[in-house]
């Protein structure tokens, strides 16, 4: 279990396991303190289908503590695993988000999915592209002394014409 504390940020940070996963939790401050927790699962960047198990698997896991999600949104859009041009490499992606109300909390798991395929060890773009999060936030506690950007005032109908 390693600590990261950035003193200049109202967050820390702690990698390690859950269950089978190796993770980073961060815990979250604001002007009213705690607030929020965000775990990062970490991902076989390179295995579309598996970074979907994975969602799938902690999904239905919060599932039976919580029940079905509140909310539920997928997508999914690519080539398959099979595609081989390696001179025209193209992204597999997949968005999956499930969240759940526990009141005063809320539960969001959240899968962003980008692969390249064909993978190679000469990939046109390099980086991990993909992360699985899962957040626990107290909306009571989002509270910050930062002010908000000023909303510009919208034309006046008579301005227009």
């Amino acid at each position: 279990e390693i600590m990261i504390d950035d003193s200049l940020s109202k967050h820390k940070s702690f990698a390690g396991r859950l269950g089978p996963d190796s993770v980073v939790v961060h815990y979250f401050f604001a002007d009213s303190g705690f607030w929020k927790v965000e775990i990062d699962f970490i991902l076989d960047q390179n295995n579309f289908e598996s970074q979907i198990e994975n969602f799938r698997r902690i999904e239905k896991n919060l599932s039976s503590i919580y029940g079905p999600p509140k909310n539920i949104n997928q997508k999914e859009s690519g080539v398959s695993s099979s595609y081989s041009n390696i001179l025209n490499q193209k992204f597999s992606f997949a968005t999956y988000r499930s969240s759940w109300d526990i009141t005063p909390a809320i539960v969001e798991l959240y899968l962003n999915s980008l692969v390249l395929n064909p993978v190679t060890d000469l990939p046109v773009f390099s980086g991990d592209f993909s992360f699985l999060k899962l957040v626990y936030f107290n909306p009571d506690f989002m509270h910050s002394s930062i002010p908000l950007p000023g909303q510009k005032p919208l034309p006046s109908i008579f301005d227009i014409y």
